[in-house]
């Protein structure tokens, strides 16, 4: 899709090919005082998964959560303390 993009630009509105980049995800294009632009390299790009508290989720637990939640397993809690019965007379 990006190179289709790149021919439009260039047929289509006249860019010159020269100036027209495909880049992809972690591309890094450096612009000189000149004005002249060119790839210079690429950086680690990613997802970064943070749980309600602010820690960051591990790979192998958000692994574990899409693998249960495919599995559809269902885990439930109770706590009997917190249950009271009434008897009404």
């Amino acid at each position: 899709m990006l190179v289709h993009n790149a021919r439009l630009a260039e047929k289509e509105c006249g860019i010159p090919r020269k100036n027209i980049f495909v880049c992809d995800a972690g591309d890094i294009i450096e612009i000189d005082i000149e004005r002249q632009a060119k790839k210079a390299g690429r950086i680690h790009v990613g997802g970064v998964m943070y749980d309600d508290t602010g820690a960051i989720v591990s790979e192998v637990v958000l692994k574990d959560r899409i693998h249960m939640s495919q599995e559809r397993n269902v885990c439930c809690g109770a706590d009997r303390t917190a249950w009271h019965r009434t008897i009404i007379d």
